[in-house]
């Protein structure tokens, strides 16, 4: 079958033997014979960009796994984690991120277990309940308080410490983005690029040029790395300014949190992210959500 543009409708093809995507499709999908594969038999069969997925995942999962511990909280397993980080990937790719990382950095406690969620009619029961408080005349005393925000451990200063300067901060953001290579570049399905070692996009760019006059192709931004240091000093200090703007409401928060998150979803999806308390949380392309890269970085 192929796709008809003209009509939105699959026409049968002529062709006798599978196409390249298709035969991708069948290689995926068919019954496998045999045993399982192991992980590092799984690891060796993926391309150069899902190791990279995967590599990038794991070191958020790891990440998140040792604030989990420093906060005495053991009731998450890897794979717990991955379900809370990265629930958007397909379930196999979830797998394998928690079997690697229990076969090199197995947890030094045994997950107590989440608690068990409730049932459709209870959130349904809960929400009703939740109603009637909020419909009260508010001189009932058993008027409810404002729900509180998730309680995050690190404190905005008005000066960056030494953590949260510009230089430790972007040494680690680029390992992540690129593993510290200038001269990365990746095409997403839209056909936007991302070069350099902080992986920027035209659009970011053109704010760069717009803010000091200056004028490059996206070509010779990859290849000039004191251009690349220069633009991604002024985007740091471009966000913090977005960061402060926000005043009491981004108290609480880890500033080398939100300047990743601000790096990843833009200053908006940042600002977003904030107000909502971290409702506000979608992912990119390749499931890297916006509350992950928040505690990627806001050790």
């Amino acid at each position: 079958m192929s796709y008809d543009p003209t009509s939105g409708l699959m026409a049968p093809t002529r062709t006798s033997q599978p196409s390249e995507i298709m035969q991708s499709f069948l290689d995926a999908l068919s019954p496998r014979t045999g045993p399982p594969l192991t992980v590092q038999q799984q690891l060796e069969a993926l391309t150069e960009t899902e190791t990279r997925v995967i590599m990038n995942m794991a070191q958020g999962v790891q990440m998140s796994a040792r604030l989990k511990q420093m906060t005495g909280n053991q009731q998450y397993s890897y794979l717990d984690m991955m379900n809370e980080m990265y629930g958007n990937q397909n379930a196999a790719r979830k797998q394998l991120v928690a079997d690697l990382l229990d076969k090199i950095a197995p947890l030094d406690y045994v997950p107590t277990g989440l608690p068990k969620q409730p049932s459709a009619s209870e959130r349904t029961a809960k929400l009703y309940e939740e109603w009637d408080q909020a419909t009260k005349p508010i001189s009932q005393p058993d008027v409810q308080s404002a729900p509180r925000s998730i309680p995050l451990t690190n404190t905005i200063t008005n000066k960056p410490s030494e953590k949260t300067s510009n230089s430790g901060f972007m040494s680690r953001l680029a390992e992540s983005e690129s593993s510290g290579d200038s001269n990365a570049e990746i095409t997403i399905k839209d056909g936007r690029r991302f070069v350099g070692s902080l992986q920027f996009g035209a659009a970011r760019l053109a704010d760069f040029k717009k803010h000091s006059g200056k004028r490059f192709t996206q070509d010779e931004f990859k290849a000039d790395t004191a251009l690349q240091d220069e633009v991604a000093d002024w985007h740091v200090a471009d966000i913090d300014k977005a960061i402060d703007a926000l005043g009491d409401k981004a108290q609480g928060y880890d500033r080398d949190g939100l300047r990743s998150v601000a790096h990843l979803g833009g200053k908006g999806g940042m600002a977003k992210f904030v107000k909502s308390k971290g409702q506000y949380n979608p992912s990119d392309e390749l499931g890297t959500s916006l509350q992950s890269y928040y505690e990627k970085f806001s050790l």
